[in-house]
Order: C-alpha cells, then sequence, then structure tokens
C-alpha cells in the first residue's frame, strides 16, 4: 500500500515498525515494550485518528487492545484464524470484541491453492473455497537451504520464460528464517 498509494494523512506499518517509530528503538523486543509502555501512560499525548489492522490474527492480546484504546474513531482488523502462524492461539481480544464479521469465502486465491492449502491445516467445513480456477498446484521436496534456494530460482526462472507472467505477477510467500539461504537470496533480490 505504501508504495502504490501515497497520502499526506495515511501512514502504513507493521506493529514494530509502528513501535520502533514511537519507541526509537529498532530492537523488536525492546520497541514493542517501550511502544506498550508509551500506550499505556496517560501523560503521552498519543492517538490514531483511525486504525486498520491486517493480519490481526498476529497481534498479540496486549497490542490490539492498546492500539484500539488509543484510537478515536473506526478500529478495524481483518484476520484468518486458518493463517494463525506466529502464535499458538487466537488472541482473546477476539472473542470480546463487539462487533464482528465473520467472512467464508476465500477470495485472494484460486480453487487449487485453497485445496492444497486446506490438505495442510485442520479443515474449516464452514469456508467456501474460491470460485476462481488456476493453475494445478505443484509441492516441491528438497533437502537443504541450498537446494530449495536452486528449486525456487528454477521455478521463477521457468515462469518468466514462458512469457505468459512478468515479475510484478509473482509472489512468494514465505516462512523462511533469517538465518537461512532463502532468506538471504530474498532480502537482497538475488534470485535472478
Amino acid at each position: 500500500i505504501k508504495s502504490q498509494f501515497q497520502h499526506p494523512l495515511l501512514e502504513c506499518h507493521t506493529f514494530h515498525s509502528l513501535a520502533a517509530k514511537y519507541s526509537r528503538q529498532e530492537n523488536y523486543e525492546k520497541s514493542e515494550k517501550a511502544f506498550l509502555d508509551i500506550l499505556c501512560d496517560e501523560d503521552k499525548n498519543v492517538s490514531f485518528d483511525n486504525v486498520i489492522v491486517d493480519e490481526g490474527q498476529d497481534y498479540k492480546n496486549d497490542w490490539l487492545e492498546w492500539i484500539q484504546y488509543r484510537t478515536n474513531n473506526s478500529f478495524y482488523v481483518f484476520y484468518d484464524p486458518n493463517q494463525l502462524i506466529y502464535l499458538n492461539n487466537i488472541p482473546e481480544w477476539f472473542t470480546k470484541v463487539e462487533c464482528r464479521l465473520v467472512l467464508k469465502k476465500i477470495c485472494r486465491s484460486t480453487q487449487e491453492v485453497s485445496k492444497t492449502a486446506f490438505r495442510f491445516i485442520e479443515s474449516k467445513k464452514s469456508v467456501i473455497q474460491s470460485d476462481t480456477d488456476g493453475p494445478i498446484t505443484k509441492l516441491y521436496k528438497y533437502s537443504s537451504q541450498e537446494e530449495l534456494t536452486r528449486k525456487v530460482r528454477r521455478l521463477l526462472n521457468n515462469l518468466l520464460n514462458q512469457s505468459k507472467y512478468l515479475p510484478h505477477d509473482i509472489a512468494i510467500l514465505h516462512f523462511a528464517k533469517q538465518d537461512s539461504a532463502l532468506w538471504e537470496v530474498l532480502s537482497e533480490g538475488k534470485l535472478f
């Protein structure tokens, strides 16, 4: 959003980038604690006009509670319990919220991606899979980070050489650790 929509009254942050902005700490843990201390301090004049949180399932209870407390107008949180990867459980905040609209249709991926994803999570029968067609998904096995990096490079080159896709049409969703070979390649843009 930041790169495609710039407006002087709009700020886009991750929780940790917002925490770093207010706490002036770069370390994640220190900035998180300092930011929460700032939000808790009634003498600090910190407030937000409106807040939209995406991927709310990744937010801790106190993050949501204090940001909501410091929001003057609208506070919206979008989340998907099927995408819970950073925490063990959905934050309790979601059970206490006064208004919740549950969306049950997958709109951002194809039927094939949905089917593949649901093989790896406990099936949520109330979810309606996408009705958008797409190419059949493929899973790739690898035995080392280096092999994974090679396979990702080969796959991207094949997709781009088919002339059906441009680089901006391809998204790489990963959960690579910061000390992995794939992380290094992705963060430094060394895939090509």
